[in-house]
């Protein structure tokens, strides 16, 4: 039997997980390269498998750590991409459409970077929290746990996407709004992680090991992971501001665009004037929440517009006469 073959029968999750982006990252190289590299990854899982069990390491830590080196390696795997072939794709779409693309594919990356953190880790009613997790299923932790994945690894390739088709017009304002989504892409990945430690604990829990030290830890992973999204969801934030800035001074869309995102400031910094005066009130959630909207808003409409052609020839270089000034 082949290694590939042998890998494919005892993958894991996580190998499978790690093997499946290696495979992504690759596409549109040339065979031998792309083979070579696949062989690499293969016999790496394999490695790393066969010596942690030998050395009587639990399948589900072989997992996690297999985990954790695939996110921790997804930057480098892409850096390596680029540096061998680069993308070796021809697209002839028109930048501005592109543009706007990936305006609203971000839409649904950050939709789904933010809701994995959407459960009670107060104090009294996390035990109950444990038991919902552990009656989630296999199948559906492994598929909040892909969506998650692939909503940070969108994320960094957004990041690089906008920095491509942008920098020419605004290097600097594009390089910072790219920073920012790639960050957050990368907290997005870290909380996936945390995701699968905690459901894997709420297994453990609902099986039978129900200590006080497992609830703590587990809502202490939970705190964290909420913390952590927490950040990926300001950044994301912060990167739509920018990309309206750009917008205006690109004239890439229309500057009447510019008030939603403007008034998505007002309403968001109206949220914590709120909280500061009234000591945070039960519907300043909902105000705040108005705020976020209207910058999400913001983006589907401007990406809407560009990719329908109305911003044509607005992000060819100035070619017709629209060129801007840069930042």
């Amino acid at each position: 039997m082949s290694m590939t073959m042998q890998g494919q029968a005892e993958r894991g999750f996580a190998q499978s997980l790690a093997y499946g982006w290696a495979r992504l990252y690759t596409k549109g190289m040339t065979e031998g390269r792309r083979e070579h590299r696949l062989q690499q990854i293969e016999s790496d899982l394999f490695e790393h498998t066969a010596d942690r069990t030998e050395g009587g390491a639990s399948p589900s830590l072989v997992g996690f750590e297999t985990l954790e080196r695939f996110l921790r390696g997804i930057p480098a795997d892409v850096l390596w991409r680029f540096q061998m072939e680069g993308i070796n794709m021809q697209i002839r779409i028109p930048v501005e459409r592109l543009v706007g693309a990936v305006f609203l594919v971000l839409v649904a990356a950050m939709i789904t970077a933010s809701s994995i953190s959407g459960y009670d880790t107060a104090k009294p009613g996390w035990e109950g929290e444990l038991y919902r997790l552990a009656r989630l299923g296999d199948a559906a932790v492994r598929g909040n746990l892909i969506f998650q994945v692939l909503a940070g690894i969108g994320l960094i390739a957004l990041a690089a996407a906008l920095f491509v088709t942008l920098s020419a017009r605004s290097r600097l304002l594009t390089a910072l709004c790219s920073f920012a989504l790639a960050a957050a892409g990368v907290l997005t990945l870290v909380a996936s992680a945390l995701y699968f430690v905690i459901t894997s604990m709420a297994d453990d829990f609902a099986g039978g090991a129900r200590t006080a030290d497992m609830v703590t830890t587990s809502r202490a992973f939970a705190l964290a992971m909420q913390q952590v999204v927490g950040m990926a969801s300001v950044l994301m934030l912060g990167a739509i501001y920018v990309l309206a800035i750009i917008g205006v001074r690109t004239a890439i869309v229309p500057r009447q665009l510019g008030t939603i995102a403007l008034a998505s400031v007002g309403v968001i910094a109206a949220s914590f004037v709120i909280e500061l005066v009234a000591g945070g009130p039960e519907w300043n959630w909902a105000v705040f929440m108005a705020g976020v909207l209207l910058a999400v808003a913001w983006l589907v409409v401007a990406g809407g517009w560009m990719l329908l052609g109305n911003a044509a020839n607005t992000l060819r270089g100035g070619q017709d006469g629209a060129a801007a000034r840069p930042a």
